[in-house]
């Protein structure tokens, strides 16, 4: 009986392999490990590398197109062969139709039933990057809006604001140069007021007309004060208009372009142009914020002229500063949607964390600005997760000493990535104190007592609550008896005594659950 079962399981075994291999959303290559010769390849690399199963079964890795680095391939080989596993964060990987493909590579030798098998995994992350990309352009110029906010309130007339803008253009907002130019109502002519990041002298001697007569005069500068709206040139070497400048331009190493009319009590005075050194920079949701930027410079110019409205200017600023801290809200979402990305057996962690950790700072009694502080630290908590091997993070089994020291690294991860931010709160160092305990045997630093951070007290509570009571690939979900137990247990020990309190009032009286 047990002969007859034996070939059955093997046949279960290799139809349910066969269809992971099938259905999977990572490419999947199998190499014979003495050849390179490719002996597999799943439907989702054929997919994504355009080329044909006939293509590319039978042929050496190094002979097919996307892997045509002879040198490169050949020496990933000879790892595998050494080593049993290679990893790549980005090798230059192309299409059959020549287009590039950012991936993750990830490659295994291991023994099946006696024979040697290489196994490889392309995972394509080019519309992670290019929402990564994104996030960088973004985050850059919400902090550029920041700092114009912030000039706005400080400065006093536009001698003293126009420098500011520019300069938290290329500074903050990642643009190659930025310039206000100012319209002369008697010659016609734009006159620059104040500019920053001009290294080649591009605005030197720069005649720019409003007459549309004139050879200067259809400028993307000039349109937008002579059409009162924004002129957005994504291709600047080759736009028509631009032709005058193209020589300074490339000289300069300008690729696109943004130009903005500027009011003066419903009037346009002017134009906030800046220019980057990236081709199609500016998206809608840069248009967005160059937009609302430009917006706020012509409030501020209200304001200078007419005194008797500033109270209602200092409004609008403050409705704009709502408004940046919504977007900088958004932005921590993104990022919490990246981190997901590479770890989605623990998507939703973060923000049941950070629900969790609100509703234990409301019951502590925090205020409105502490309780936000938490929250933007319960999303961005793990962001340095990014830097684990996704293997790691999704790995079913028992997990190695090595492999617990890199998750432990998380948190001094998260640290690094954040407290280059000017937040509101102490954001990097809750992300960075959350592991640690009140008895001092948590990490990284092994604090003790006071010395954490009462919020970083309150997100290792929050954090243990969700973590035990979620599903894990290397085990199934303890539910939130054990985790409140596991809380009870460590009160006054391991964890705060006051936040423990707040947190079992909160599951106990029903005042609270955590989300599905």
């Amino acid at each position: 009986m047990a002969d007859q079962l034996a070939p059955n399981a093997l046949r279960v075994s290799e139809s349910r392999y066969r269809r992971l291999f099938e259905t999977a959303r990572d490419g999947i290559l199998l190499l014979n490990s003495d050849t390179a010769q490719i002996e597999d390849v799943n439907p989702y690399l054929i997919e994504m590398l355009g080329y044909s199963h006939a293509e590319l079964l039978g042929r050496k890795l190094w002979e097919v197109g996307p892997f045509a680095d002879r040198a490169e391939s050949k020496e990933m080989f000879a790892q595998l062969q050494a080593n049993g596993y290679v990893r790549y964060d980005d090798p230059p990987l192309k299409t059959k139709a020549g287009a590039r493909v950012q991936v993750e590579f990830v490659s295994n030798s291991y023994d099946c039933e006696g024979t040697k098998v290489i196994q490889c995994n392309i995972r394509n992350i080019t519309e992670r990057k290019t929402l990564e990309a994104k996030l960088e352009r973004h985050t850059r110029l919400y902090a550029a809006l920041s700092q114009c906010n912030k000039a706005i309130v400080r400065c006093v007339d536009e001698a003293e604001l126009f420098p500011e803008m520019c300069r938290a253009a290329v500074q903050f907002g990642g643009m190659k140069m930025a310039w206000i130019g100012i319209t002369d109502t008697e010659t016609r002519m734009l006159r620059p007021a104040a500019t920053f990041g001009d290294d080649t002298g591009y605005l030197e001697d720069l005649n720019l007309s409003l007459d549309a007569a004139s050879p200067f005069g259809h400028s993307p500068t000039g349109k937008a004060i002579r059409d009162d709206r924004p002129f957005w040139c994504q291709d600047f070497l080759h736009e028509p208009l631009t032709a005058p400048w193209h020589a300074r331009a490339a000289q300069a190493g300008v690729a696109a372009s943004a130009s903005l009319p500027l009011h003066r009590n419903g009037a346009v005075v002017g134009a906030f142009t800046l220019y980057s050194g990236e081709g199609d920079s500016f998206d809608e949701s840069a248009r967005d914020l160059l937009t609302e930027m430009a917006a706020d410079v012509s409030f501020a110019l209200d304001n200078f002229t007419r005194e008797a409205q500033r109270m209602q200017t200092q409004k609008e600023i403050q409705r704009y500063v709502e408004q940046l801290k919504t977007a900088v809200m958004s932005t921590v979402e993104v990022a919490t949607i990246i981190s997901e990305m590479r770890d989605p057996y623990t998507a939703g962690h973060e923000r049941r964390v950070a629900g969790l950790a609100v509703a234990i700072g409301a019951e502590l009694a925090l205020d409105a600005r502490a309780q936000e502080g938490l929250r933007v630290a319960g999303y961005l908590h793990d962001i340095g997760k990014i830097t684990i091997p996704s293997e790691i993070l999704s790995k079913p089994g028992r997990i190695s000493a090595i492999e617990y020291q890199l998750i432990q690294g998380h948190a001094r991860a998260s640290f690094d990535v954040l407290k280059a931010v000017e937040w509101p709160c102490p954001v990097a160092e809750i992300a960075l104190q959350h592991h640690e305990r009140m008895d001092g045997s948590g990490y990284p630093q092994g604090l003790k007592g006071e010395a954490i951070l009462l919020e970083a007290r309150i997100m290792a509570v929050a954090d243990v609550v969700e973590a035990m009571s979620a599903l894990r690939p290397y085990r199934p979900a303890w539910g939130i008896d054990k985790a409140l137990a596991e809380i009870e247990r460590g009160r006054g020990t391991a964890y705060d005594a006051h936040v423990a309190d707040a947190c079992l009032r909160l599951f106990r009286e029903g005042r609270y659950r955590l989300p599905a």
